[in-house]
């Protein structure tokens, strides 16, 4: 065996892809494994490129327009949907991440494409998706069906609440009565004025409406969440400090403003309601990654046991006295109308963090606008 022969055995032999292009824009060589994932016959060298030019245009088009070009280091995915009768090992749609770099050989220049699949990798990535698209379906119907019930409720129930209520006050100015009967007419009377607070909460859930999609920049909502802090510490009584981390440079993303503030909005009156020592310490977070922006608010508070988490955005559950338990209910509606998400973590009797995530890549009209690949 000949040098040469030996290293054309080897170089058939690696299990990744490889093209070898001259700097005209013609084919050198291809191994098999490349041969074999296009569906390319390898008996006619001599025909390669006519034969991957006639085969996979899109391809054929992209690495020439490299090979020709001096910017040779380049990375794409190719999208291959391979001809049932061509030979190639895969019948279905993959993707392949192909990557090139120029080498040098005895005064002659070559441009090297390497091919990996990562049709698994989108598959998963697929599969995550459906699986989100699924979960945001049936959060949006369970959050339509509470809509209903909020409406039902709010339009049924207000009026005969409000006629206790009122009732219940005459009664209680009547000097007839005894002690012990204006005792509990006045029990009745507080009753009636909490339902009253449970169908204002409802029909405050109901009325959350979309609204006209914007820009909004990460900067306003920062300045906003600083007034709001402010405001609802005062109407507490309570002192407060607020710190802003920001980890990337001001950015923003369309969204509906009113939601999304709606949705801080609540994130900031749990904060100023479960303060300690009548102040609210409360730090926000900015972070970008590469699909949006999360806004992880977290305070000092009193944080939240165990026991409740699991219950913390279910409507009417609630750990203060007199709290009606719609807030992160709300909250996660305002953000799931937004594409985004709401989480929270704790530790008990020291921190809580509520992060809102909201996606970047939209567009105006709501729809995301992923990068596709080139597709043949």
């Amino acid at each position: 065996m000949t040098y040469d022969t030996l290293i054309h055995t080897v170089f058939d032999k690696i299990p990744i892809g490889i093209i070898v292009m001259c700097t005209d824009g013609g084919v050198h060589t291809i191994n098999d494994a490349m041969a074999k994932r296009l569906g390319l016959h390898m008996a006619a060298k001599q025909a390669l490129s006519g034969e991957l030019q006639e085969r996979v245009p899109d391809l054929w088009n992209i690495i020439v327009s490299i090979a020709v070009s001096t910017d040779r280091s380049r990375s794409f995915i190719y999208m291959h949907q391979p001809d049932p009768l061509s030979g190639s090992q895969f019948d279905e749609k993959n993707y392949i991440l192909f990557n090139s770099v120029e080498f040098y050989s005895f005064e002659s220049t070559f441009i090297i494409f390497t091919a990996e699949d990562i049709t698994e990798f989108y598959r998963q990535h697929d599969r995550e998706r459906a699986i989100l698209s699924s979960m945001h379906r049936l959060q949006k119907e369970r959050s339509e069906s509470l809509i209903q019930l909020a409406r039902s409720v709010s339009h049924q129930v207000r009026n005969p609440i409000m006629a206790i209520a009122g009732f219940s006050r005459l009664l209680m100015e009547n000097k007839q009565i005894s002690d012990k009967d204006r005792e509990r007419l006045r029990a009745i009377f507080e009753e009636s004025a909490r339902l009253e607070t449970i169908v204002r909460a409802m029909s405050g859930y109901a009325s959350l409406q979309h609204g006209i999609r914007e820009h909004i920049s990460t900067e306003h909502i920062v300045s906003q969440s600083e007034l709001l802090v402010r405001e609802k510490a005062r109407v507490a009584g309570i002192s407060s400090t607020f710190q802003v981390m920001s980890k990337g440079k001001e950015a923003g993303f369309w969204g509906e403003p009113a939601l999304i503030m709606a949705a801080v909005d609540e994130v900031i009156q749990n904060a100023v309601d479960f303060a300690t020592a009548e102040h609210v310490d409360l730090r926000l977070e900015v972070c970008p990654d590469s699909a949006g922006w999360s806004l992880s608010f977290i305070d000092a508070g009193q944080g939240i046991l165990p026991t409740d988490m699991p219950y913390v955005f279910d409507p009417f559950f609630s750990t203060k006295p007199q709290g009606v338990g719609m807030g992160l209910t709300r909250a996660k509606r305002a953000l799931t109308e937004n594409q985004g998400e709401i989480a929270v973590e704790s530790e008990p009797h020291n921190w809580t963090r509520v992060c809102l995530y909201l996606p970047q890549r939209q567009s105006k009209r709501g729809d995301e606008e992923p990068r596709r690949p080139v597709e043949a």
